[in-house]
């Protein structure tokens, strides 16, 4: 116990020595502080901080949704196109570019093409799009994806699954 005082009072009384190697002693064990510091009663100077703290995002994605069908009545000799309508809004943007493709199994077709105008469309925007399918599919399912993105980069993606039937979905 009279080691651990010792050992916490040794810096207050080297600080009453004098002497030619105070100075050394000082200016090597200057006190620094580590983390915010509370401040003074009676000052209201403000700290500013090195970065910038944001509560909302600069930018905000897209909103994309893709309506369709859920079930389609698919002849693998000769398949009939079938509609599907893009919804897309950017909140804080009057333009969003879109793509659109579709998959079977590992086979990815890119359908982004049979988008009317496919890049800067003014948001909101409803946009119907006409997909010919290719014959001879032996899956059961497709797979719908499409993404909107905005000119500065903000991008998100929708998905569908349509279900392909012989004779009645």
């Amino acid at each position: 116990m009279f080691g651990v005082i010792i050992s916490l009072a040794t810096p207050f009384l080297l600080r009453g020595t004098s002497g030619t190697s105070t100075d050394e002693t000082q200016g090597a064990s200057t006190p620094t502080e580590i983390g915010p510091v509370a401040p003074e009663e009676g000052n209201s100077a403000t700290t500013s901080l090195p970065f910038t703290v944001e509560t909302e995002p600069p930018n905000k994605a897209p909103q994309i949704s893709i309506q369709g069908p859920t079930c389609l009545i698919y002849n693998a000799q000769d398949p009939e196109p079938f509609q599907v309508t893009l919804n897309a809004e950017d909140s804080d943007g009057d333009a969003v570019n879109l793509d659109l493709s579709y998959s079977i199994g590992e086979k990815i077709v890119d359908v982004t093409n049979e988008i009317e105008v496919s890049t800067n469309l003014n948001t909101p925007l409803t946009q119907e799009v006409s997909i010919n399918l290719e014959a001879g599919i032996e899956e059961r399912w497709i797979l719908l994806l499409s993404h909107a993105t905005d000119p500065d980069g903000a991008s998100s993606e929708a998905a569908s699954v349509i279900t392909l039937a012989d004779i009645e979905c």
